[in-house]
Parts: structure tokens; sequence; C-alpha cells
């Protein structure tokens, strides 16, 4: 038995050695527009003039200016080559984006800082290869004004590019990056010279299929999902044995679906099955193709957005952690299964199967609801409250305390601590419904669950409210922000919907009914802030903090996102509770 490190294709090994970053210009040029302008346009940073002395401009150093690239489809890149005018004479102030549709952004580079020397290109590489159709300059002015002035800007495409299948896509069977084969040499002869058994084939377009299948084994692609919803899978299969077995997809380690394969008729008549694979967040994973029983051939697997809304597309038969990928989290309940007088934690591949019918379980709709009576075991003596609550863990490990599992904002001022940490800024996603609050106790109390936060070692540079009284029809949604306690600074509350979060509040009457669906996205990018709210119905609303003086850039401060119910009263009925329940969950760093 072997196991074999593909790094892609022959030809790609040797490609690689010689292979040097080039524009991404050459290939296709981007369309580009900007939020505003004073006269010099966006599309001067892409007229290739050789003096640099035309240029984009636009006055705001609050992030509100920004110039945005459109590549058309999902593109690689390692870096970002920029010339600022009078770049020799001062530091321009910036961050970079990336976006697959548009509208959902994600950190590239954090707070940056040019370095006020040159009116030539500065080159910027990104810390990993980013996979994006769209890419956004985001202007906070520069150290004589507050104007955002760039007279070129050019793209480094990704070294290798290809290795990433973006995803929805066709993958060839036969491009695998890893795999393990029970035997040694290719038993078809063709396209490799590895150990797994490849063959022309004579399926309809040609190419190559996997064949020779034994139980046990496995193939290996890197993919990244283009936008986060509802997959499913075309499998292309041939067999000509009664005793066929199955294959099985696994994403990131977690099973999504098992496919049968039957008796053809021939090793060369194919069929083609469905099904669906359940949710898939936005980002890089990797997908396995697991053989169990053997004796069938492998053409392609086609990977495409199933067209179903979160909760029509989820299957209410399955466990939570089958239906969302909740390979990098850690979910908290308030029992004490282990007598350490704490709340129990499930720790990260535990979940896959783990459910509960009384906190944490799959709903009649397919979504994983999260219930949390007040009565119950608290995570640690400084906690007040209990929780049913998902804690981010960034790389799946089981450590809470190792930097791995944690991140920092990008404006941290410790350069070997941001090194070690798990992940740059952050942005959490959900799409949820608050089904049931509180109704007895302190009227203070009643009716408040916090439904996102991020965490720090001790304090929370965010934690998002659901607040409903008992006499009111709607809910307030708003957030707090705590800065970090040496500061000696105040939390402050920043309202979404309604404008209080007193207990004797009237009814918001653009709040939000329990039983809504909604959305909410909160990003971190350096020491901005921001929570976009999503209601059908309802433009988006986003508001921003800027965290610049509370204490979180300093050496130490790591973060981790929470997610679920965090119910906020301790005084009503011991079986008083709050649940939500949860359509989509995804982080991204």
């Amino acid at each position: 038995m072997t196991h074999t490190q593909i790094k892609k294709a022959v030809i790609y090994s040797f490609l690689s050695s010689m292979f040097i970053s080039t524009s991404v210009n050459a290939l296709n040029t981007p369309s580009v527009i900007a939020s505003a302008d004073d006269g010099n346009v966006a599309t001067n940073t892409l007229d290739n003039d050789p003096n640099y002395e035309t240029r984009w401009s636009a006055k705001g150093n609050d992030g509100s200016q920004w110039i945005r690239y459109d590549f058309g489809q999902i593109v690689q890149l390692d870096g970002i080559k920029i010339a600022f005018f009078k770049g020799n004479q001062r530091s321009t102030y910036f961050a970079v984006e990336s976006s697959v549709n548009g509208s959902s952004w994600t950190s590239v580079l954090g707070s940056t800082v040019s370095a006020g020397n040159s009116t030539s290109p500065e080159t910027f590489n990104f810390n990993e290869t980013k996979s994006a159709r769209y890419f956004r300059i985001v202007g906070y002015g520069n150290s004589s004004n507050t104007w955002n002035s760039l007279t070129d800007v050019d793209f480094i495409e990704a070294q290798n590019p290809g290795s990433t299948i973006s995803v929805p896509a066709q993958i060839q069977a036969e491009d695998y990056v890893s795999y393990f084969d029970t035997s040694s040499g290719n038993a078809g002869r063709a396209y490799r010279s590895d150990d797994v058994d490849l063959q022309n084939t004579g399926d309809v377009g040609g190419g190559y299929n996997v064949g020779w299948t034994a139980n046990g084994e496995w193939l290996e692609y890197d993919i990244y999902v283009s936008e986060s919803g509802m997959y499913s899978a075309d499998v292309r299969l041939a067999s000509s044995r009664n005793d066929a077995g199955n294959l099985e997809i696994l994403v990131n380690g977690i099973s999504k679906a098992n496919v049968d394969a039957t008796n053809t008729g021939n090793w060369q008549s194919w069929e083609t099955s469905n099904v669906d694979l359940g949710t898939l967040s936005s980002g890089n994973h990797t997908l396995r193709l697991k053989i169990n029983g053997g004796n069938f051939n492998i053409n392609w697997i086609d990977l495409k957005k199933s067209g179903q809304t979160p909760g029509n597309g989820l299957n209410p038969n399955l466990a939570p952690g089958q239906n969302f990928d909740l390979f990098n989290w850690y979910l908290s309940v308030p029992t004490d299964t282990d007598n350490n007088g704490k709340a129990d934690s499930i720790k990260t591949t535990s979940l896959t199967n783990y459910q509960d019918s009384d906190f944490f379980y799959t709903a009649s709709d397919g979504g994983m609801v999260f219930k949390c009576p007040i009565d119950g075991y608290k995570t640690s003596t400084n906690t007040s409250y209990t929780r049913v609550e998902l804690r981010e863990m960034v790389a799946g490990t089981t450590d809470t305390k190792a930097l791995e599992n944690n991140w920092a904002f990008s404006s941290n001022k410790d350069s070997n601590f941001l090194a070690d940490v798990g992940a740059i800024d952050g942005t959490l996603k959900a799409r949820l419904k608050v089904d049931h609050v509180t109704t007895s106790g302190s009227s203070s109390q009643r009716g408040r669950v916090i439904i996102g936060q991020i965490h720090a070692p001790k304090d929370e540079p965010i934690r998002l409210y659901y607040h409903k009284t008992p006499s009111n029809e709607l809910g307030a949604l708003y957030f707090a922000h705590e800065p970090e306690t040496s500061t000696g600074l105040d939390e402050d509350y920043i309202y979404l919907y309604g404008n209080s979060r007193s207990s004797s509040m009237t009814n918001p009457t653009d709040g939000i009914a329990l039983g809504e669906v909604f959305s909410y996205t909160i990003n971190v990018t350096g020491n901005i802030l921001s929570v976009t709210i999503e209601r059908e119905g309802y433009p988006d609303k986003t508001e921003t903090y800027d965290m610049t003086n509370s204490g979180y850039n300093e050496s130490g401060q790591y973060m981790y996102f929470k997610a679920g119910v965090y119910n906020q009263n301790n005084t009503g009925d011991a079986d008083d509770y709050v649940q939500a329940t949860f359509y989509n969950v995804e982080i991204t760093h």
C-alpha cells in the first residue's frame, strides 16, 4: 500500500520549477468601477501609462471610497502592484478585499501603508493565494490629507494556477491531487505513471476514467467553493458486476453522500446518479471520493448549486454536523457528563454525528437548532449564564489556547504574534431565525439572547443581541462593543433595528419577529468592525465601529468567533429557554 502526494499532473511539476508570477492583465483585463472620483476616473489605473501621470482619485479617509476590479470569472492571485500619486512624498493608507459575488467581501490585506518613497509600483504579496472574481482597494487617505489617489494597479497571478478547482465545476476523476491505492502501478497505463489505475474512456467526451477500483481506495481534490449554498453532485459510474460497491463523497473529512454503483451492463456503459450534498460554505475545501466495495469505474463528478434554499434542501434525518460543515468548531452544552462542574464541550470531529434532543438537533426543515434553558451548567466560574454555542477552532484541533486555533486583527502591533496565530482578520456569516426567548424572571433579563460574538482572551469586541420583551410583538437587534479591560473604556451599544435595549422599550416598528429568517455578517478588517443585517423586504443595513482605541491591537489579543444561543437570563423559571434555528453558518479569514 502506498500513499502518494501528487503535485498535480506531471507537466505541472515540471512547469512549477520555471513558472514565474505574471500579470493577470496579460490574460484578461478586468473591468473597473469606483465609489466616486473627482474627474480622475477609475479606468486610468489600467491605462498602462509609463509615466504614471494619470490617476483615479476620491476624497475620504473613513473607508467609504473604493475602487473595484471585476475579472468576469474566478481567478487566483498571489498579490497586487500599486503605484501611488505623489508616492515619493507621502504614504497611502488602504486595505484590499476580495469577493466571489461582488456583495460579500473578505479581507485580503488588512490595514496597509505604502512606503512613501517612490512613484513606481509597489508590490504587496498576499499571505496566501486568493481565489475570487472581484478585488477592491479600500482607501483610508494618506499621511498628508484625506485623498485616495492611485496611478496604476496590476495583479500578480498565482503560481501554478489551476491546482485548485473552482466549484461549481465538473471534476474529472483522473485530476486528483492525492490518493490511496491498494495495488502498485497503473493497470491501465494511461495518462499518469503512479499507482492509480487509469484508462482511456469510451464515455461521451473521451478522456480517461479511473478503473480497477478496490475497497478502501480514495482520491482527493482541492476545491474552492465560489458561493455558499446548497449543492448537489452528478456522478458518472459504470460496472459489469452485480456486487459493485458505492462511492462515498466527503468534504473536509465529513461524509456528505453515498452513490450506489449498479451493473450497467458493461465497464464502459455509463450512468449518471444525482445526490444532495447539503450546505457547502465558500472557501477552500478538500473533496475526497472514497471507494467502498470497489468493482466500478469512475469518470467524473459534477458539483453544482442545487437551486434549493437553506431549510428546503437540508436533510431533516441527519445530525446537524452532517448537514453543516462544523470541522472548525466545538460546541458547549449545559450538561456535565464528566462531573467536572462545568458545561460539556463537544470537540471538533466529534460534532459530525452529535445531536441532543434537548439542546442541539436537526429541525423538521433541516435547520440546526440551538436550545438553551436557564438552568444548567456553565462554561466557567466567571460566566453567569448558560449557553448552547459553537466556538471557532481555526486549525480544527482541540486546544482552545493554541494560537493556531485563534486569530488576530491585522492591526496588531506584534508581528511575531501575528505570525503565530491561525488567521488574520475574519468574517462570520449566519442565516437564522430566533424561535423563542425567555418570558419569566427579572424584567431586565427577559427576552435577551446573544446570537453571535467575537471573543478575545477576557473581553468581547462584539456581542450581537436579539431582544424581545414579553409585551412587544417584534424584537430589537443591536450589538455591544466591549473595549479591552485595561483601557478603562466603557461598553458601547449600536442599534440595528429598534433604538433601545431597555426592558420598557416600545415595540420597534421595524423590529424582527420570532420566526423571521434573517442573516448577519460580522466582519473585522484591521481596527474596523462592521455588522450587516439582511432581511427579505428590507435594504441591507450596515453599522461600523472603529476599534483603534479599544486595545485589541496589542500583543496577546487573540480572537475567536462564536455562534448559537447565549442565554442572558438567570432569574427566570428553570425550564424557560432561548432557541434559534440556523440555516447557514460560515467563517472566512
